[in-house]
């Protein structure tokens, strides 16, 4: 369908803009040429000599005439214009006989800005504006324009997604770069004396072997920070979960403390009424007897 957007980049190739920007860009004209009728209508009412000379039939043929070339024009104009979404950027590509190719990179794109007149909203198109950092050579230029984009909010978003993966990538590139540095410099080098000195085929396979190993060397590596990784990802959870074990030991010992507190506070507290309960009932002991012998001691007396 025309108008869709390219997803999975270069297996899609080139893609032709919505045929419904003629329609918009007809439309223009028709607006346009109508105003310019409308004013010598107007005129050619309220002067007579414009009348005479028949101004608005002359002026209606030219407006046909030049609504024609237009129509073609625009059509030529139409067939020039394609688009590529990469995985590295976005190339746009306009004219006929001329061709002039626009490179956007994701790395480089600052803004995305949409454009619709009222007639674009009707037809459900839009201009897509992409903002590429000051980019200028023949073949780039600071504003990409695509227009004829059907659904352009969702081909901005895409192309948002993709900016985003990339300079995500970009930023988690870390500690692989300095090891791929490494071993690109001395592919290259490789390369280099590869081609300013002719190669027997046994030293060919001999270098071939060599940038092999450096390959393997380098997957050994991205494997080896993978592995340290997640092991280091391993032990910081469970320093985690160590650490909140110890957090509950130490938020239960206080609770076991006070209760051990409160046992001895009770045994204490009963053992205090028991000795309080047998010392009284000593004393009382004491006084019985005391007063049967003061009773004994009477009798005797009186005797």
């Amino acid at each position: 369908m025309e108008g869709e957007f390219a997803i999975n980049s270069v297996k899609e190739g080139k893609k032709k803009v919505s045929r419904k920007v003629l329609i918009a860009w007809i439309f223009r004209w028709l607006v346009v040429l109508f105003a310019i009728i409308v004013v010598v209508g107007f005129f050619e009412d309220r002067v007579p000599i414009l009348r005479e000379v028949f101004l608005f039939e002359t002026v209606f043929k030219i407006a046909i005439v030049l609504l024609i070339v237009l129509l073609i024009l625009d059509e030529v104009k139409y067939e020039g214009i394609s688009y590529e979404l990469t995985d590295e950027g976005i190339i746009v590509e306009k004219g006929v006989l001329k061709k002039n190719h626009y490179m956007a990179p994701y790395d480089h794109i600052q803004d995305i800005d949409i454009e619709r007149t009222l007639i674009e909203r009707i037809l459900g198109i839009g201009t897509v504006i992409i903002d590429t950092a000051g980019i200028s050579s023949k073949k780039a230029q600071d504003d990409i324009e695509i227009p004829g984009i059907e659904n352009p909010h969702r081909f901005a978003k895409h192309i948002i997604e993709k900016v985003t993966a990339v300079r995500r990538g970009k930023s988690n590139d870390g500690v692989v770069n300095k090891e791929v540095g490494e071993v690109a410099e001395e592919v290259k080098m490789l390369k280099e004396a590869m081609e300013g000195v002719g190669q027997t085929i046994e030293s060919y396979e001999e270098r071939v072997k060599r940038i092999e190993e450096l390959t393997n060397t380098l997957q050994e590596h991205v494997i080896k920070l993978v592995e340290e990784k997640r092991r280091e990802a391993e032990r910081m959870e469970e320093e985690r979960r160590a650490r909140l074990v110890l957090l509950e030991k130490s938020l239960k010992k206080p609770a076991k403390r006070e209760v051990g507190a409160q046992k001895k506070e009770k045994k204490s507290a009963a053992k205090t009424k028991k000795t309080a309960r047998k010392n009284t009932k000593t004393k009382t002991t004491k006084k019985k007897t005391t007063t049967k012998a003061t009773k004994k001691s009477s009798k005797r007396k009186k005797k």
